[in-house]
């Protein structure tokens, strides 16, 4: 479920996003809201809900390491606020990406755990 979630909300951003672009403005919104609500906060919902399906949603049960997912989606966040920053002209923004980037390096070195097997059950 929240994986649907968050696809639904990473379109919306996308839709948004594709609005300012192309000047598309069909309900005569101002584009200041199309960039804070349509872009960013249904883009940081995609986000958070990718994060919460990585640890809620039973397809995912068992096939990722989500320490490792968790992270990654820590870093990507942070590199959309830095691109929300640069949209905004603020001063902090390159620190922002090399912030994120860090975080994203770091999650490729955390290795996932092996199950451990059963040594009591003998083959037949």
């Amino acid at each position: 479920m929240w994986g649907k979630l968050s696809i639904i909300a990473y379109l919306a951003s996308l839709t948004n996003l594709l609005m300012m672009l192309f000047h598309f403005n069909p309900f005569h919104w101002d584009y200041q809201f199309i960039l804070y609500i349509g872009v960013f906060v249904m883009g940081l919902l995609g986000f958070i809900f990718s994060i919460i399906s990585n640890f809620f949603d039973a397809s995912k049960k068992g096939k990722s390491n989500k320490i490792q997912t968790f992270i990654l989606y820590i870093g990507m966040i942070t590199i959309f606020l830095g691109l929300f920053s640069l949209m905004q002209k603020w001063s902090f923004t390159y620190i922002l990406f090399g912030i994120g980037l860090s975080i994203m390096i770091v999650s490729f070195f955390i290795k996932m755990e092996k199950p451990k097997g059963d040594d009591d059950i003998l083959d037949s």
